[in-house]
């Protein structure tokens, strides 16, 4: 079994409502203590919970006075909420189904109900996607880019506590070990490369100095030699060894 952590507003306090609306059914009471986390998933929380309209386990969407032949594929079973949200001319309608079941047939349903009334040539929401357990729907838009971003806001923030011992905590600590390895072992392979980048680098650097170092100190030393400056290996033994013009006579 598991236990949401999605919030049920039980208060009803008139004189603290944010323009809410009020109907037989509806948890539409709103204070700023007490707000449903269905209201803080629409699009801009702080400005959605200004007109925002909270429906809890409803079994009719119509006090929501939305005329969207659409709604009529919703089947909650009294076990779903609903939050409205108005943005301009585009309005913004989330579902939350208390079952991935029953999400499921309602999002199968939702879906072959928008094809239809595409083929009909009938109102259809600009835009519709479901998201975790919500059936999130767009009125009214200027166009479909702007519908797709409004829904693009709607985060899925449900928090799953085992009421009893978790069957998959072996799979779950399984999972974390072998993402921490391959973290570990990323990291060693980041600084191996890093390290030895670095080594090549500060090599390749201290030998061009020394090279350059080198070389500055031959051009600054005059060379000597015999040859007039030039070195030569008399490995023919062609070249005479010395110049006998040069060589003392003997005397008489």
């Amino acid at each position: 079994m598991v236990a949401p952590d999605s919030a049920r507003s039980q208060a009803n306090k008139p004189d603290q409502m944010a323009r809410s609306k009020q109907s037989s059914g509806a948890n539409a009471a709103i204070s700023e203590d007490d707000i449903p986390a269905l209201i803080k998933h629409l699009p801009s929380p702080e400005e959605s919970q200004k007109n925002a309209i909270y429906l809890h386990s409803f079994t009719d969407l119509n006090q929501l006075g939305l005329q969207q032949p659409v709604l009529s594929a919703i089947e909650s079973a009294g076990d779903a909420d609903a939050a409205l949200g108005t943005y301009g001319p585009s309005k913004v309608l989330i579902i939350e189904f208390n079952t991935p079941q029953l999400a499921t047939e309602n999002d199968q349903r939702i879906i072959t109900r928008i094809h239809e009334l595409w083929k009909l040539g009938q109102p259809a929401p600009t835009a519709y996607r479901r998201v975790g357990n919500y059936s999130v729907f767009v009125f009214d838009a200027p166009d479909e880019q702007t519908a797709k971003q409004l829904i693009d806001q709607v985060k899925y923030e449900q928090v799953v506590q085992w009421l009893g011992d978790n069957p998959y905590i072996y799979k779950e600590a399984e999972k974390r070990y072998i993402n921490t390895t391959l973290g570990v072992l990323i990291a060693v392979l980041k600084a191996s490369g890093y390290a030895l980048i670095g080594c090549l680098g500060m090599g390749g650097l201290i030998g061009g100095l020394l090279f350059t170092y080198r070389r500055a100190q031959q051009k600054g030393v005059r060379a000597f030699s015999d040859a007039g400056g030039m070195l030569r290996l008399n490995l023919d033994e062609l070249s005479a060894e010395t110049n006998p013009a040069r060589l003392l006579r003997e005397r008489n």
